[in-house]
C-alpha cells in the first residue's frame, strides 16, 4: 500500500517546457489518509468539514431584502386567500353595426345631384343636410300642393260669402251647400298633395317653409334621419339618380354588436342580460342581448350577440373580437395570483414574505381560472407572497446557487 502511494505521488510530478511542477502534499489530502476516518476533512469545496458547506446557517440569505429594497425592486405583495375560481369560455366573434342604429338614406325621387354636403366618415346630426337634388317630379308635387292651397283658400272665401247670403235669406240653400262641398273637396286635394310630399321625405317644417312660395320647387333636400357617421356614400356631383337609390348609409357607432358562434353545449352557461368580457382593439365589458334559439345546420353552431360601448371610437366595423363568458364558479381555500408562481428546477414555487426578506416555498398546484391559481399545499391563507416582479427573486436565488456550485 505504501509503495502504491509513493508511486502515485511521483506521477504527479510533471515536466512542462523544461520546468518541473510538484503538487504540494497539503493539496493532496488523500496522501495523508490512513483509512476511512479521513473523509471528515474538508475537500476544498465546502463538502464535509463539519458544519461548513452549502447548508451552513452562517451563509448569507440570497432572499434577504429590506422594505426599501423590496420597493426599489418593484416587487408587490398579495395575501394568499380563500376565494372563488371563475371558469371562463372564450368564443371568436366579428364586430357589426347595431341594425337599430343604422339608416339607409335614399333619394325618394329621381333627379340630378347638385350638391353633396357630407363625405365618408363625416359626423352628422339628426336632420342635418347631406345632399341636394333637383327633380321634375318634386316640382310637380310641390306645384300640386301650392295649387291645392290656393284652391282651398278661394273655396273657403266663397263658402263664407254664400253662408252669409244664405243666413240673410238672399242666397238659396243649394248655393250654400255647393260652396261647402267645394271647400271640402279643396281640403281633400291639399291632404293628398301633402301626403305625396311626405312620401318624398317632406315633414311639417318643410311644408311650412313651402307655403305660398314658388321658389326652389324642383329642390329635394336629403337629410339624415339619425345622428352618427357616414359609412357609405354613392353618387357624384352632377349624376342623375333614379328614385329609391341609397345615396348614404349613416351609422351610430357609439354602440356596436359582436356576433359570436357558440357550440350548443356552451349555450347553457349563457343568458340574455349576462355581462361578458370583450377583447379586440380594446378591452371592454359587454352585455349579451341575443342568444339564438336556432342552431345552424351546416356549422352546428348557434349565434350570440353582445352589445358593447364604443364611446372611445377604438372599435371598427369588421374587427375581429373574442367574447369571454363565465361558465362556472368554484370555491377554493387558498388562492394566489397566477403571476406569483415561478418554476424553479422543475418545481412550482412562490416567494413568501418573511421579517427579513423572502422564503422560497415549493407548492402543489390545484385548479386555475387563468387569473388565480389554487394552492393545495405549501402556503396558508393570509401569508403574503410576491406577485409583481417575483421573477427578480427567482433570478437572485438562481444566481446565488450558481455561485455556490463553483
Amino acid at each position: 500500500m505504501r509503495n502504491s502511494l509513493i508511486a502515485l505521488a511521483a506521477g504527479l510530478i510533471v515536466g512542462i517546457g523544461g520546468t518541473l511542477f510538484v503538487a504540494a502534499p497539503e493539496k493532496l489530502p488523500f496522501l495523508h489518509s490512513d483509512g476511512p476516518a479521513s473523509h471528515g476533512a474538508e475537500d476544498g469545496h465546502g463538502h464535509g468539514g463539519g458544519n461548513r458547506g452549502h447548508g451552513s446557517e452562517a451563509e448569507e440569505n440570497p432572499l434577504k431584502l429590506s422594505d426599501d429594497q423590496v420597493t426599489q425592486s418593484g416587487i408587490s405583495l398579495s395575501p394568499a386567500r380563500e376565494g372563488e375560481l371563475v371558469r371562463t369560455t372564450t368564443f371568436p366573434g366579428n364586430v357589426v353595426a347595431n341594425p337599430d342604429q343604422v339608416a339607409a338614406v335614399a333619394a325618394k325621387s329621381s333627379g340630378v345631384i347638385v350638391d353633396l354636403r357630407k363625405r365618408l366618415g363625416d359626423a352628422v346630426a339628426k336632420g342635418e343636410l347631406l345632399a341636394v337634388l333637383e327633380s321634375r317630379e318634386i316640382a310637380e308635387a310641390k306645384g300640386e300642393f301650392l295649387a291645392a292651397q290656393r284652391s282651398e283658400a278661394l273655396a273657403r272665401t266663397t263658402f263664407e260669402r254664400e253662408r252669409n247670403l244664405w243666413e240673410k235669406k238672399i242666397s238659396s240653400e243649394q248655393d250654400y251647400l255647393q260652396a261647402r262641398a267645394a271647400v271640402e273637396e279643396a281640403r281633400i286635394r291639399i291632404d293628398l298633395a301633402r301626403q305625396r310630399l311626405a312620401a318624398f321625405g317632406f315633414n311639417g317644417n318643410d311644408l311650412s317653409r313651402l307655403n305660398g312660395s314658388n321658389s326652389g320647387l324642383q329642390v329635394l333636400e336629403i337629410r339624415s334621419p339619425i345622428a352618427g357617421r357616414v359609412v357609405e356614400r354613392r353618387g357624384v356631383l352632377g349624376a342623375s339618380v333614379p328614385s329609391e337609390i341609397e345615396l348614404f348609409t349613416v351609422a351610430d357607432l357609439s354602440k356596436l354588436w359582436i356576433e359570436a358562434a357558440v357550440a350548443p353545449s356552451d349555450l347553457a352557461s349563457i343568458r340574455e342580460g349576462d355581462l361578458v368580457a370583450a377583447d379586440g382593439p380594446a378591452k371592454v365589458e359587454g352585455k349579451v342581448v341575443f342568444v339564438s334559439p336556432v342552431v345552424d345546420r351546416e356549422t352546428r353552431l348557434a349565434k350570440i350577440v353582445v352589445q358593447i360601448s364604443n364611446d372611445s371610437g377604438n372599435w371598427r366595423l369588421g374587427d375581429f373580437a373574442s367574447v369571454t363568458v363565465k361558465s362556472a364558479i368554484e370555491r377554493a381555500a387558498v388562492l394566489v395570483p397566477k403571476a406569483a408562481i415561478q418554476r424553479l428546477k422543475k418545481e412550482s414555487v412562490v416567494f413568501v414574505r418573511t421579517p427579513d426578506g423572502f422564503e422560497k416555498r415549493e407548492i402543489v398546484l390545484g385548479r386555475s381560472d387563468g387569473n388565480q391559481t389554487e394552492i393545495r399545499f405549501g402556503v396558508e391563507a393570509g401569508e403574503e407572497v410576491a406577485v409583481v416582479n417575483s421573477f427578480v427573486l427567482k433570478a437572485q436565488l438562481e444566481k446565488a446557487e450558481a455561485e455556490h456550485s463553483h
